[in-house]
């Protein structure tokens, strides 16, 4: 979930933006889902972990067999990988769905790893 005013990451329990200040309102938050990116491990190679945006706000670098989670409203999200070479993007929509999990992978890419999507499942 992500503060109105400001944009910053904020808990679903908060009752306040703990880098703005500004009060969350607990009626107009709708309802809570969650999506979840992984990233298939690899015993060799591919060290380089890639940021990880939703809807332009950094969730935080995924690394090698990991993965990242946020909770976030109901409706269409949009997921970003930023890699050196490129920026893989996947919209998501969370419309009467629980959550979703978008798994990747690191691909060797010209000169640097690329974020490769290898499924995306709701549930």
């Amino acid at each position: 979930m992500f503060c109105k005013n400001c944009g910053s990451p904020i808990k679903v329990d908060s009752s306040f933006c703990t880098e703005c200040g500004t009060k969350i309102e607990k009626e107009k938050v709708g309802k809570i889902c969650k999506i979840i990116v992984s990233r298939r491990k690899y015993a060799l190679g591919f060290a380089i972990s890639f940021p990880v945006f939703i809807d332009g706000v950094e969730l935080g670098k995924l690394k090698n067999g990991k993965s990242l989670e946020m909770e976030v409203t109901e409706g269409v999200h949009l997921v970003e990988f930023r890699c050196a070479e490129k920026t893989v993007k996947q919209e998501v929509d969370l419309t009467g769905k629980e959550s979703v999990e978008i798994k990747c992978q690191a691909n060797m890419g010209l000169i640097a790893a690329v974020a490769g999507i290898n499924s995306v499942e709701y549930k």
